[in-house]
């Protein structure tokens, strides 16, 4: 799903990206800094998630509440999350 679909951007700076793919119904959202200091940031997330995310890249699988159509994202200096249901 993070091939095809469509591609929605969520948050852009100079240090960081989001953006979400959706595709048949499954949303991910993929966030990226690139700076190499730790940053975070807080993604207004698409309408039809409403859960609870995981982040499929950390081996402790962290979670993330989604509140009030928001998420709040603790990102480690240069690193990438990929967030699902």
């Amino acid at each position: 799903e993070l091939r095809r679909g469509d591609y929605t951007p969520l948050t852009v700076t100079e240090d960081v990206l989001s953006f979400s793919r959706s595709y048949q119904n499954e949303t991910s959202i993929v966030v990226i800094n690139r700076s190499p200091d730790p940053r975070q940031i807080e993604i207004t997330v698409p309408t039809n998630l409403s859960t609870t995310l995981r982040d499929r890249l950390d081996p402790g699988n962290r979670t993330f509440p989604i509140a009030a159509g928001k998420i709040t994202v603790d990102m480690a200096g240069r690193s990438t999350a990929v967030l699902t249901k």
